[in-house]
């Protein structure tokens, strides 16, 4: 009977609580730049810049609030990372170019989006033999990936190319499109890849989402991708 009631009073007056809320700014976030990659672990906090990495204790942080997608419940001290690690091994073995692909992890990994560089990253097979396609760790590169940055997967099965493609979609920095058909459009991903686009949310009103908000694309297909058109070839990595 509680739980029906108060579900009954925030249905009548959940907006009129919201709107007298302060409202959080992006300005407000320890969140990532240009220049600057911020990781929160556990133990410590992880700045990465061109000039290395920096690990800092939480008594050094500045005043600003930490996503919660950017916290990593890990304890990075303990085990720093190197360059023998089981992911450089693994990376190294499964893709073409190793120092080419881990620009590419950056660029999923930062949580900077600059109009610069609109880009969709895909994951496909280095073979035309259909015999020998799959198996090559796509998805599980893609997992390993969404334990540094928040990731939605949508399944190419269901995926709609309107403003319903990112219905489910709820502020993940990344969106993995999974197993994309023989036969994608891939033009339809211009908008959410280079400027703002419509987003339909189910039972809420379609909004324009700004560039700096919408998501970061990878997609991944066990067929080869034709990239013809030159202002799509330039967005795919």
């Amino acid at each position: 009977s509680i739980v029906n009631t108060l579900d009954a009073f925030m249905e009548n007056h959940g907006k009129h609580l919201l709107a007298q809320l302060d409202s959080v700014e992006r300005h407000d976030y320890l969140a990532d730049d240009e220049n600057v990659y911020r990781a929160f672990f556990k133990d410590c906090w992880v700045e990465v810049s061109g000039r290395g990495v920096s690990i800092f204790s939480y008594e050094q942080i500045p005043d600003g609030l930490i996503p919660v997608k950017k916290f990593i419940n890990f304890d990075y001290l303990q085990h720093a990372p190197s360059q023998t690690s089981l992911f450089n091994d693994f990376l190294k073995k499964a893709v073409a170019d190793y120092d080419y692909a881990l620009k590419c992890i950056a660029h999923i990994v930062h949580d900077y989006k600059s109009p610069a560089m609109p880009y969709m990253i895909g994951y496909i097979e280095g073979t035309s033999d259909q015999m020998h396609i799959g198996g090559s760790g796509k998805n599980l590169l893609t997992s390993l990936v969404s334990q540094m940055v928040g990731t939605h997967h949508i399944s190419g099965e269901t995926l709609r190319t309107d403003a319903a493609m990112l219905q489910s979609w709820n502020g993940e920095r990344v969106v993995s499109l999974d197993d994309l058909p023989k036969r994608f459009n891939f033009e339809s991903l211009k908008e959410i890849v280079t400027g703002s686009t419509v987003v339909k949310h189910l039972f809420k009103n379609m909004r324009t989402v700004p560039y700096h908000e919408l998501p970061k694309i990878t997609f991944n297909s066990n067929h080869g991708v034709p990239l013809m058109r030159g202002d799509i070839r330039r967005r795919a990595r």
